[in-house]
Parts: C-alpha cells; structure tokens; sequence
C-alpha cells in the first residue's frame, strides 16, 4: 500500500492567519524544506540595541572612509542588509503635507539641497568609481545640475523630472522628459534595457510610489547596468521644501534613510545584486554635531546669500541589475530568474517558492518523470498569474503557506496537455473565492469540515492538479465525494466504541481516498478501482488503520519537535 497522503479538503475555506500552526506538517511527494523554520527564517532573536551617533550610525562605526579603492566610504555592504519578508513601512510612510501633484508643485517651487565644494567633489569621485562611462544616463528627478563630473563620458545625458522649469535651465541634459514619477500607472519612456545608468540624486525624499518607479528603472536598465540613489541629511534643505517631503524623511536618521533607499532596491524587483550602502561626508562626525547642538553656529556659517556654507551629511544606496543566467546554468538559477521581474512576488515569496519548485525538480527527476522535472523549471513562468489569482487570500494565508500552494500548483500548470484554465477556476472554486461546484466540492468540503486550515490547503495541492487532466482523472473525481463518504463511514465503523474524534476520522478518510483510490495509477476505471477500494478499506482492521493514523499525525509532531529544538537552538 503506499505511503497515506497528507491531504485534506477545502470548500469555501475561511480562515484567518492565526488558523496556521507555525508548525506544519511535511509533505509525502517533496523532499521536506522544514516549512516551519521557513516561517522563522527572517526572525532574529531580540539584540540590545547599540548606542547611535547623531546620524543614526552605530557609535565607534568607522569613519576612516577607508577600505578598497573601488568602495571608499562604504558602510552596509551586499551581505549586510537584512530584510523583513513584507514591504515594511506603514501606509501613511510616504505621506506629504502638500495636497498639490509634483507637476503643480514644482512649477514654483525648487527645492535644492546645498551641497559644499568638498562633498560635491566626492559624489562627483564616487560616481567615477561606480558608473559605467560611455552610457546612456538617466537623470531621475533631474533638476538645475546633474551630479556627474563635467567631463565624465556619456552618450547621452535624459532628464526625467515633474520639474519642467528646473530642467530648462540644465545644459548636461541631452533629453527632457517633463512626468510624475509619483504616478504608479506612468512608464519611463525607455524600452526594456535600454539604459546604462540611472541616477536618483536628491529625489528620493519626494518619492511617493517608490515600488512603482523603481520597477519601471529595473525593466528600463541594461544587465549590469547600475542605478545611484544619493541623498543629503535633512538640514541641507533650507527653502521650506519638507511640505513636498514624504513623512519619513523629517523622522528617520541617516542611517535609517539608507535602509529605506534599500529597500526600493529590494521590494521593486529580484534581479538587484551588489546593494551598497555609502557615506561620503567629507567633514568629520564630531564637527557635524557640534554644529547642529548649536543654533548660533548655524548662523555664523551662512553667507551673505543666507544659504549654507558648512558640509552636509552625504549618501548614496547603489545596485546593479544582474545578468541573464548562461544557458548552462542550473535550475534553481533559471527558476530564480524567472521570478526577477515579477511583480506580484514578495522576496520572500520568490526566494520559498523556487525552493519549492527546486525540491520538485529533484523530486521528479529522481522519480524519472523527466517530463514533470522540466514543467517544474518552466513553471515560474507560472507563479505571477497564480499569485494574481489569490491576491484575495494574501492577509488571509501567510507568506509560507501561500508560497507552498502556488509552487505544488504551478508545475503542473506548465505540465503538457494540461488545462490551465480548469486548474485555476477549480482553486477558486476550493478556496471559496467563486462558487462551489454542487457536485464536488461543497460535499467535498462537508465531508472535511473539520480539518485544520493547513491541512485543507493540501487538498488543493491533491485535488486541483487533477482537473488540469480530466482525460485521466475525470471520472475518479465525479465518483470521490461518494467514494469519501463510503471511507468515512468505514474508518468510524471500526472504531466504533474507541475514542477517534471527527477530525481524525475526516483526516484518515481523506488520506485514504485519496492516495489509494484519486491518485493510485491502477485500475484506471473508475467503477473498477472504487470497488477495489473500498473492499481492501474494508478488510483493515482498527489496529492497522490506527497504525496509518498514528503515522499521518506523525508528521505534525515531528515538526514540531523540529520547531521546539530550533528554538532551543537559539538560545
């Protein structure tokens, strides 16, 4: 007899989140990833937080500039940023006090942060370091100067700004392109990796819709091409342009802000590598806060023009756009960059569901179903339209679970011969997001009623697949509510007397149906193999089928245990 399946039935399931263990059992067909510390993963234990200079940086964090020639200045390198799995900020983050669009607004104002002779030199020394020379260049939210040096080689320099009358006056522009970057339905007008480098100097702070436009400067940007987001500290502005501000930026330290231009990189697309984090102020720290612990120092830097003459905090967040994997690369690479340019993925979504897709490449492969090993590649193609699909469910099923669901599903998405559009309305259908066939899965969903929520999410993973191949499984799925029901009425009648709650005689039913009667290859007549069936289910006796039980529960206390020892790990 093989090995009992880990499913359960799903109609019409409502569930919260909290319905979901943090541990979960592991499935039969995978090679088991350990879902519950996949939940974990990007939980850290609670640290004493360190004592912060005025800038938001750890005190005694180095201020020597030093390090490689390449990364002078560098503070956060690739390997140090660590990520929440969900973009992190609240939803007024990126409110403005201003009620005008940025096109109205900067038809008057201009607000420009003032930079010192030393600090603009070494922007203008760090670009030469990090940008690639004899480019195209776009110049996000450009306005009266590009921040590059004079003589830095380019093919040609575009503007792309709401700040039309600002960037009249810019001479480095070779192109002017006058948009809201603030508006998520507007497209650069680039074609897809097209451009070199992109800069973002000083526009960050008015940025609205960070996602949004940093997508659109992911499709626009080359392989290998870099994009520069370089920002000053807060005081820098003194023309009363902190109403056109998103909220943060009065709140947040430096430090704080660098994270935030981070994780425009990270929350816009999967295909960022080489994230850096950089101060280049020029003047040390200590001068930095004496002069903002003293009103009257303030004063006596300004000129005659009352424009600041002191240096200013100085920093700039840097990506780089990956390269297409070789055609020699492995699967977990395609499949990851696949996932790169989907948007309706979360990092996390797309870092769990290509290991959940690598394990069923493995899976299949050894099992020699090379046809299903190569569905399971293709099948990232499929996991922005599933994502899509259940966007409804996404405050309802945690990011691992709906990671899980997807990535079973999609394979066989991608399968040959499979109906696409009959998986999809059957998930609907199970997870009661349309109507419920009055055939299947409503007494479907009865029968199963009393299942934990995560078990009725393997259902799905059992059951919908099969309506992908109607030509194989058509009519074992019209006759299984019956044959359920005969199931359920054969495990409570031998244990009758003996304690078996409701949902562990759903859930040996289930199991049993399932991987003995839907998915067993043998007979292939409906009639046949449910006679065959339920006269085997018959002749068990309670000790045997309390054996199946006791290894089905099995699996969600070894989990747990698994759970226990991890934390324990922690400690």
């Amino acid at each position: 007899m093989p090995c009992p399946r880990l499913a359960t039935a799903v109609c019409g399931l409502a569930v919260s989140a909290s319905a979901f263990t943090p541990a979960t059992r592991q499935p039969v067909r995978l090679k088991p990833l350990g879902i519950s510390n996949l939940l974990n993963r990007n939980k850290k234990d609670e640290a004493e937080k360190p004592q912060l200079d005025k800038r938001g940086f750890p005190v005694g964090d180095p201020r020597s500039k030093g390090g490689t020639e390449q990364d002078i200045g560098l503070q956060v390198g690739p390997l140090m940023w660590r990520w929440p799995t969900q973009w992190p900020y609240p939803p007024d983050f990126y409110d403005v006090e201003c009620n005008a669009t940025a096109l109205e607004y900067f038809k008057t104002a201009s607000p420009a942060p003032v930079f010192s002779a030393s600090d603009l030199a070494a922007l203008h020394a760090h670009f030469e370091r990090n940008v690639p020379k004899g480019g195209v260049v776009v110049d996000l939210g450009a306005g009266e100067a590009t921040a590059l040096p004079a003589d830095f080689d380019v093919q040609e320099i575009w503007g792309v700004s709401a700040a039309a009358e600002q960037m009249a006056g810019n001479e480095r522009l070779t192109k002017k392109v006058v948009l809201d970057l603030n508006d998520p339905s507007v497209k650069l007008p680039f074609a897809d990796a097209s451009v070199d480098v992109v800069l973002c100097t000083n526009c960050m702070e008015f940025l609205v819709e960070p996602v949004a436009a940093f997508r659109e400067v992911y499709r626009v940007l080359k392989p290998k091409g870099a994009c520069q987001i370089a920002f000053v500290s807060k005081g820098a502005y003194d023309n009363g342009s902190g109403e056109r501000m998103a909220k943060y930026w009065g709140d947040f330290t430096d430090a704080q802000k660098m994270y935030v231009a981070g994780s425009f990189y990270q929350f816009s697309g999967g295909g960022w590598s080489q994230l850096k984090g950089y101060d280049l102020t020029t003047d040390p720290a200590s001068q930095k806060v004496a002069e903002e612990e003293n009103p009257l120092q303030k004063l006596l830097n300004r000129g005659d023009d009352g424009k600041k003459e002191e240096a200013t905090g100085l920093f700039v967040v840097s990506s780089v756009k990956a390269e297409a994997p070789p055609p020699d690369a492995s699967p977990m690479r395609v499949m990851q960059y696949e996932l790169w340019d989907e948007p309706a993925l979360l990092p996390d979504e797309r870092r769990l569901c290509t290991e959940r897709l690598y394990a069923l490449f493995q899976k299949f492969g050894a099992q020699k179903q090379y046809d299903m090993a190569e569905a399971s590649v293709e099948a990232a193609k499929e996991l922005g339209n599933l994502y899509t699909v259940l966007e409804p469910m996404r405050k309802v099923l945690p990011v691992p679970i709906r990671a899980l669901l997807i990535a079973n599903l999609a394979p066989y998405m991608a399968a040959p011969k499979a109906d696409k559009d009959a998986i999809v309305s059957n998930l609907l259908e199970g997870l009661g997001l349309t109507t419920p066939q009055e055939a299947f899965w409503k007494p479907v969903g009865e029968l199963t009623k009393d299942l934990a929520a995560e078990d009725k999410i393997w259902l799905l993973v059992d059951f919908v697949p099969c309506f992908g191949r109607l030509d194989l499984f058509g009519a074992k799925l019209e006759a299984f509510p019956k044959v359920l029901a005969s199931a359920k009425g054969v495990v409570e009648s031998a244990f009758e007397g003996a304690p078996l709650s409701a949902t562990e005689a759903q859930l040996l039913a289930v199991d049993l149906a399932l991987s003995d009667f839907l998915l067993l290859d043998e007979p292939t007549d409906a009639q046949e193999a449910e006679e065959a069936f339920l006269g085997w289910l018959a002749k068990l006796c309670r000790p045997e089928l309390a054996e199946i039980l006791a290894t089905r529960k099995a699996f969600t206390t070894s989990a747990k245990a698994a759970e226990k020892a991890a934390a324990e790990a922690k400690m």
